[in-house]
């Protein structure tokens, strides 16, 4: 099962502020880390001065409830958590009621810290969710936080994968990148990774990007709208085509303008959509 993400619930703080001084702030982190470092054996070497010490403060705390929790193992079913309600089957509810139901339920995670995300857009969206809360992730188990210590976060997708979704995002993040700023180590995460089975693959897109770059400067953007989205499961493979414009000066034509469809390809590798090529209209080097 997906991993469960804890975060600080900063909406819990803000009627909750803290009056003590920031040197008093600071002693206590000091504190905190020494006994994290004591119990778990975690160090966390923070010694950024820019760090707002009240968020350092809240997130040392968070993890030593959380180290907690799990030592003391109180991991429990979500629908034990929620007070064993009786809940409809999404059948037995009507499409005038299920809105409803689905935001009820929805208020009576978040009484418990738990909250659902959904990524894409879906026409069915609230009953879909309830379908799935009601079936599915009321059998999951987690960990018990201490009230306003954190909220247990779910990604519908992480349980549903909608392929069409993160390939279109994915390729339209690809082409920002790579007709904005200069490609960087943060922009790697696109690519298919440098695992061995997949490292000439990588190098090749690499490769292909900083040249690309090399010769396509000062960039001017004016469309980039998303035509077809493709992929095949059974073959791991996907594409994306999107119908661009933009103006460009580059160091061998001069100034030079685009428009036409840009297709980008993709891998499917350990659960991710990655990308594995491209290819700009009228564009050939």
């Amino acid at each position: 099962m997906p991993l469960r993400i804890m975060s600080e619930d900063n909406r819990n703080n803000e009627n909750n502020k803290d009056e003590r001084s920031e040197e008093e702030i600071r002693a206590e982190n000091e504190y905190l880390k020494l006994k994290l470092l004591a119990e778990t054996g975690s160090q966390f070497d923070m010694d950024d001065e820019t760090l707002d010490p009240s968020l350092e403060n809240d997130f040392l705390k968070y993890i030593h409830a959380f180290e907690k929790a799990y030592n003391e193992d109180e991991e429990r079913q979500i629908y034990e958590i929620l007070g064993e309600p009786d809940l409809k089957p999404s059948s037995e509810i009507s499409d005038e009621e299920i809105e409803e139901a689905y935001y009820d339920l929805v208020e009576l995670l978040e009484k418990h810290q738990i909250q659902v995300d959904v990524l894409a857009q879906y026409d069915d969206e609230a009953r879909r969710l309830y379908r799935f809360i009601t079936e599915e992730l009321i059998h999951e188990k987690i960990f018990m936080m201490p009230m306003g210590q954190g909220i247990c976060h779910f990604i519908y997708e992480e349980f549903h994968p909608n392929h069409p979704y993160e390939i279109e995002k994915n390729a339209l993040e690809f082409a920002e990148k790579i007709l904005g700023s200069p490609w960087d180590e943060y922009s790697d995460h696109l690519l298919v990774s440098e695992h061995e089975q997949t490292y000439n693959q990588y190098q090749y897109v690499k490769e292909k990007i900083q040249k690309f770059q090399s010769i396509v400067k000062e960039v001017d953007v004016q469309l980039l709208d998303v035509e077809t989205v493709t992929h095949d499961l059974d073959i791991h493979e996907g594409k994306v085509e999107i119908e661009c414009a933009f103006e460009y000066f580059s160091v061998i034509q001069g100034n030079g303008h685009v428009e036409g469809t840009l297709s980008v390809y993709f891998t499917y590798f350990d659960g991710f959509w990655f990308v594995t090529d491209f290819e700009f209209p009228g564009l050939n080097w």
